[in-house]
């Protein structure tokens, strides 16, 4: 025994209209359903969608190393600015005292032998005699940061 329910004319109307928007409304919803299913499965797509993010991540990784490589470059030039009048400087004393030593030694080879010898060698190597003297210079420099640090 089926019970169906009978309606007076008028809303029987009613009811084929709202099954039509029930009908119309599960449409879509399907549509929607089957776009969302079909999306899952659109592995190409997923693969792209990914390489894109990943892209786009990579991207901002590179501009951030840019920017902090770019500021430690500024910042090192600002310094080497800074330091570089006192470095001439100093470069420029440690040539007046060789210069100054030079002739002192030259001085001194005329009375000792051991020295003449010695300045002898000099001019044979003189790149190891440069070499010595900014070993020299590096020590002293060195020291001296020590010591107002």
């Amino acid at each position: 025994m089926s019970s169906t329910r009978r309606t007076p004319a008028g809303s029987h109307e009613n009811s084929v209209d709202e099954i039509r928007a029930d009908i119309e409304e599960a449409r879509l919803e399907l549509g929607d359903t089957v776009q969302a299913l079909a999306a899952k499965a659109d592995v190409k797509q997923q693969a792209k969608d990914a390489a894109g993010t990943a892209r786009a991540k990579v991207t901002d990784a590179a501009e951030t190393a840019r920017a902090k490589v770019t500021d430690a470059a500024e910042t090192a030039q600002a310094k080497l600015n800074e330091r570089a009048p006192r470095l001439a400087e100093a470069a420029e004393t440690a040539k007046v005292k060789v210069s100054e030593g030079a002739s002192a030694l030259a001085e001194r080879a005329q009375t000792n032998p051991r020295v003449a010898q010695v300045v002898a060698q000099v001019r044979r190597r003189p790149a190891l005699a440069a070499a010595a003297v900014g070993a020299v210079v590096l020590v002293l420099v060195v020291v001296r940061r020590r010591r107002h640090t």
